[in-house]
């Protein structure tokens, strides 16, 4: 019934959003196709139609329509742009195809690890996720087939009138929603330059919504309480109550419950009950009635209060104990909270456990707490006197068998009747075994024939015995049950853990938890590891998929979002965090990624195309909006009829559905602007990673290396290039351009290096000596002993056999004049390599464009020589039709025949130039061999005019050997401050140990310490540091000769180029006329050789003069821009 009116619900949203029934039904059909296939890997997998499978079902609606969703609204926006149906179809699911994919994926990898989750949480979830998975592959199989196929037959544009009543709450809509783009798209702006607003926002958010889990307002338990409108009543009566009593109890129960309005049916057993912690329990005093209530709409009672009223009413008759337990998804449902406690003393687990159920039960929220262990029957104990009975000459043996003979009595013995065998059973009179006075009085026989009675050596005491003896790995044991009412379990396990920790168990006595205690945690741990694998897989997925490894994360920042609302929906809801609400967070995850995926998506493609970071994202989230709302909106309300469900199971499916409703509202809410501003962030700080790298270089040639780089490994190459693509290829991919941005980061890190020699330097230095044979010194033997004779001596160990030595120094420059040139000097040298990479990059780009323009002339020339050949081909086809009139001669067709022939020579001679040309560009611009290039621009003049005054010490040749000047000058500085006094600060903490042997114990320690400065003062060297300083200043002498002289230089070169460029210029204003003039001149040669006028030498005479004269402008055209590509080189200019 929820499945049916989810699909409705989804249905009118569709019919809403794409204004059509038709494009409505092309979308919903993916539902029932998606859901056959679910039916038919269920058949396979052997599943069942049971709450967990139909619950995937219901969930996976609002899923099912996503990828039809996003495919047919990407179809309606191509029907837009005027194509036609079929090509709409075609363009639309391609360009979309991507994104769709990668939903998909990201929802199967999230739900597939469920299907490995072990214990009772596995049980549930495996058929829930795996029917989830086919079903979700099934609608990406049918978005990619079903979808476009109906589309590309039935879809159309839906002009809205006003006049329709239905078309005017379509247009009403369609304008509420244009108003929320226009406002989105102002926010959006906004939200990307004040973007630590948006990041102060979401985490303020999730802060907050995580205080209500840890503040109480969510709470946890395993499964949360379900009214299926099942009770089972289990009670127990005063031990020794006979059967018969029991029953006639049970009689005035169920009467006393039949008359309850709620109750429907009850059935009773007597002498027997069930528990889900013992099993079975026979007995005469005991009683279980399972009681069936009206369904929920029926009544007005909960099933709690429904079970509190029952509990009050048994617990009226004297004597009975009463456990009422609601039956839930596997059965009665066992007491929610156990705890166990274990030991080698049963006396002091019995002392223990009752003093916990006293401090258990003054816990709010607690109910029927009591122990496992139960009163059983009185009894009447007999101590035997052994001393005694060995005295009156009887055995422990015989005395046991009199008792039992006549107590229970013995049936060994047999009688036939009939042949028929009949037990005999022997034993006392029913009347003489009654009391403690007839047994006392019990006769027996000893060995010497004398009568004896049991009063002689025994003693009698009425006790009661314990029903059970439980024991738990093989130790003494017992459990503490406790109900919960009004609060989580989790919330009633944190206290009892505090009152277990105030009062600790005695020495032997250990405590642990079961139940729903111990099956949360468990459960609750394998689903984190289960979302924990579903975030890796997604990340990986789309690394997979984006080829990036960022991208992705800025998918991931979509997910703790989303978890705001889902805590936030349960608070208001009243849930709790349980089994099948944590099944929904885990399905949000998947579900949130997709409106991340669609915004990353549609900004890597417009990045593709050239544009700019801010503009892509902008322009994504202005069209992927729409989308985004009708997908957000498809599983909301797709998710309302479980949200709202009142049945039997309903508490179940209630928990998971707000979970998803609200981590879904949030995540559109805040993922529309969170990941964008992430997204710009990321872009930010790869932008300033590089510029750290490549800074000289400038920004766009930066960017360029480092795409180079990555471009190393693509198989895609460009296949149309202009003049200007040339400069960027250049810049981006030339492998001589890199190499230069190499060096130019080694000058860099070179300034790194001479900054470090200003900072501190901290050493630690360890070494270990043996002395194989220690030194020794002579010292007077008075030294020793004054009594000694003062010309002997005695020899002293200087030093032991083992010597141990470590120190720590640390220096300090304070005073070193050669750093500060050397730091100049480096930063030059840095510098001096970024202008190296530019003159690469001018170099090559020069080389680059002559490739070009030679492939462009070549390009020119073959056009040239197929147009002469298509015109002589006409004029042979004239002239044979002019050799059938009789009018020429066959020599004559055959001259044109061979003139037209001699044309196919030119051609392959600038068809092998013009790949020569494309050979070069190439490898200038590391393109693939199997690249085909298609030149865009033509070969004409351009239109921008040369500078008449270049400023020559711009070039970066001229700009290296300036800067190359000034290391030397700063070398120079640094030589000759080698010469000047050095001072830094100096420390020093050693350690020295000493011994004999390898006995630590007998270790000598001296530790010492000091702190001082250190002065250095050269006096002299040798004159290695003066020829070094002299040297240098002749190499300054030269580098500024040279620098003349490359000026000089590059000045005539200009003045050469500028006056050939004017002649070339002349030249082709000269030539143009003469091309039309000799254009002119054949048409006129040709029209009166039509008419007989003039011989066919003149026309083959104006032929040649034509292309003579065409050729040489080109050549001329050619020569013109080959001249001012060496202008610009000349110049300095790319």
């Amino acid at each position: 019934y929820d499945l049916l009116i989810a699909i409705g619900l989804v249905a009118l949203v569709m019919l809403v959003s794409l204004h059509s029934l038709r494009n409505a039904l092309i979308v919903m059909l993916a539902i029932p196709t998606s859901l056959v296939f679910s039916l038919i890997g269920m058949y396979v997998m052997d599943f069942s139609l049971n709450l967990m499978t139909l619950l995937a079902m219901s969930l996976v609606i609002g899923v099912l329509v996503d990828d039809s969703i996003v495919v047919l609204e990407n179809i309606y926006r191509h029907l837009e742009m005027g194509k036609d149906k079929a090509r709409a179809a075609l363009e639309g699911r391609n360009e979309i195809g991507f994104s769709a994919i990668s939903i998909t994926l990201v929802d199967v990898v999230v739900f597939f690890p469920l299907a490995f989750v072990p214990g009772i949480t596995g049980g549930l979830v495996k058929e829930f996720a795996l029917v989830i998975v086919v079903s979700t592959l099934a609608s990406l199989l049918v978005c990619f087939t079903l979808t476009p196929m109906l589309a590309s037959r039935f879809a159309r544009l839906e002009h809205l009138r006003p006049t329709h009543l239905f078309n005017r709450f379509i247009i009403a809509i369609e304008r509420q929603i244009q108003q929320l783009t226009q406002g989105y798209v102002a926010l959006l702006k906004k939200a990307l330059k004040y973007r630590w607003v948006v990041y102060a926002l979401s985490v303020s958010a999730l802060v907050s919504s995580l205080s209500l889990v840890s503040d109480g307002y969510v709470g946890g338990e395993f499964i949360p309480a379900t009214d299926k409108g099942e009770i089972t009543v289990t009670i127990e009566l005063p031990a020794g109550t006979k059967i018969t009593e029991t029953n006639q109890m049970a009689k005035k129960i169920e009467t006393q419950l039949a008359k309850m309005p709620e109750v429907s049916r009850l059935f009773s057993t007597v002498g027997l009950a069930n528990d889900a912690f013992f099993g079975e329990i026979i007995g005469e005093n005991q009683i279980e009635i399972a009681v069936l209530l009206q369904d929920k709409t029926k009544r007005q009672a909960s099933i709690a209060q429904m079970s509190q009223r029952i509990r009050n009413l048994i617990l009226q008759e004297p004597g009975a104990k009463v456990k009422v337990s609601p039956v839930g998804l596997i059965g009665a449902e066992a007491t929610p909270v156990q705890i166990l406690i274990s030991g080698a003393d049963r006396v002091a687990i019995q002392q223990y456990g009752l003093q916990l159920q006293q401090l258990t039960k003054q816990i709010k929220g607690t109910d029927d707490v009591r122990l496992s262990t139960q009163s059983g029957k009185p009894e009447l104990a007999i101590q035997v006197d052994r001393a005694q009975l060995a005295k009156l000459g009887l055995s422990l043996e015989a005395v046991t068998l009199a008792l039992r003979i006549a107590i229970t009595g013995n049936d060994e013995l047999k009688i036939k009747q009939l042949q028929t065998e009949v037990p005999l059973r022997i034993q006392l009179e029913s009347a003489d075994r009654q009391s403690k006075d007839q047994l006392e009085n019990l006769s027996l026989v000893n060995d010497k024939g004398a009568v004896v009675y049991l009063k002689q050596f025994a003693s009698f005491e009425y006790t009661t015995a314990t029903s059970a003896l439980e024991r738990r790995n093989k130790q003494p044991a017992l459990v503490l049950f406790s109900k919960v009412i009004g609060k989580d379990v989790n919330a009633i396990g944190d206290e009892i853990k505090q009152i277990v920790a105030q009062n600790p168990p005695p020495a032997g006595v250990k405590i642990s938890y079961e139940g729903d205690l111990e099956m949360a945690d468990d459960s609750f741990l394998y689903l984190a590891l289960a979302l924990l694998a579903g975030i890796t897989l997604v990340y990986l997925i789309m690394t997979a998929l984006y080829n990036s490894f960022y991208y992705p994360f800025v998918v991931l920042f979509s997910i703790p979002v989303a978890l705001t609302g889902a805590l936030l929906a349960l608070a208001l809801t009243m849930k709790t965090l349980n089994v099948f609400s944590i099944f929904g967070v885990i399905m949000m995850l998947g579900l949130v990624a997709k409106n991340a995926i669609l915004l990353v998506d549609r900004t890597n493609e417009l990045k593709a195309q050239g544009r700019s970071v801010f503009y892509a994202l902008m322009d994504a989230g202005q069209t992927r909006l729409r989308p985004i709302l009708m997908t957000t909106l498809a599983m909301v309300i797709g998710m309302l009829p479980l949200a709202m469900q009142q049945g039997a199971g309903g508490e179940y499916n209630s928990a998971l559905a707000w979970v998803l409703i609200g981590g879904l509202t949030s995540s559109m809410c805040f993922t529309v602007f969170l990941v964008p501003a992430i997204y710009l962030e990321f872009e930010l700080f790869s932008n300033l990673l590089t510029k750290r790298k490549l800074r000289p270089v400038g920004k766009v040639a930066a960017l360029g290396i480092l795409l180079g780089l990555l471009n190393l490994t693509s198989a895609q190459a460009q296949t149309k290039l202009g003049l200007a693509d040339v400069e960027v290829y250049i810049k981006n991919q030339n492998p001589e351009v890199r190499i230069a941005a190499y060096n130019q980061q080694s000058a860099e890190m070179g300034v790194r290096q001479v900054r470090s020699a200003m900072l501190p330097r901290l050493d630690l230095n360890a070494s270990y000596n043996r002395n194989i044979r220690p030194q020794v010194f002579f010292l007077p033997a008075t030294f020793f002993d004054p009594t000694a004779n003062p010309n002997t001596f005695t020899s002293v160990n200087a030093s032991a056999k083992n010597v141990y030595q470590s120190s720590l120094n640390f220096s300090m420059p304070l005073f070193q004049a050669e750093n500060r040139p050397n730091l100049s000097q480096a930063s030059v040298q840095s510098q001096q390599a970024a202008a190296g990479t530019q003159q690469v990059v001018l170099q090559k780009t020069a080389e680059a464009r002559k490739a070009y323009l030679d492939a462009l002339w070549a390009k020119a020339q073959a056009s040239f020589w197929e147009e002469s050949q298509l015109r002589q081909q006409r004029l042979l086809a004239e002239m044979r039709q002019r050799l059938q009139q009789g009018l020429l001669t066959e020599a004559d067709t055959l001259q044109a025949f061979a003139q037209a022939e001699n044309i196919n020579p030119q051609l392959v001679r600038v068809q092998q130039a013009y790949a020569l040309a494309e050979q070069q560009l190439r490898l200038l611009l590391d393109l693939p061999d199997t690249a085909t290039i298609e030149l865009t621009d033509l070969l004409r003049l351009p239109v921008v005019a040369q500078s008449q005054s270049p400023v020559f010490e711009n070039r970066p040749d001229l700009v290296q050997l300036k800067l190359q000047n000034e290391a030397l000058f700063f070398q120079e500085k640094a030589d000759q401050a080698r010469r000047m006094p050095n001072l830094q600060l100096v420390a020093q903490y050693t350690w020295l140990s000493q011994d004999e042997n390898f006995d630590f114990n007998r270790y000598r320690w001296i530790n010492t310490y000091f702190v001082g400065l250190q002065l250095n003062i050269p006096i002299f060297g040798g004159f290695a540091n003066t020829s070094r300083v002299q040297q240098t200043r002749i190499r300054q002498q030269q580098n500024q000769e040279s620098y003349q002289f490359a000026l000089k230089q590059a000045q005539t070169e200009w003045q050469r180029l500028r006056g050939n460029l004017t002649e070339i210029s002349a030249q082709i204003t000269s030539q143009e006329k003469v091309v039309q003039a000799a254009n002119r001149a054949y048409q006129a040669v040709f029209d009166r050789w039509k008419q007989g006028l003039t011989k066919q030498t003149d026309l083959r005479q104006a032929e040649l003069v034509l292309q003579e004269s065409k050729l040489n402008y080109l050549g001329f055209i050619y020569q013109y821009l080959v001249l001012d590509n060496e202008l610009k080189r000349v110049q300095g200019e790319l």
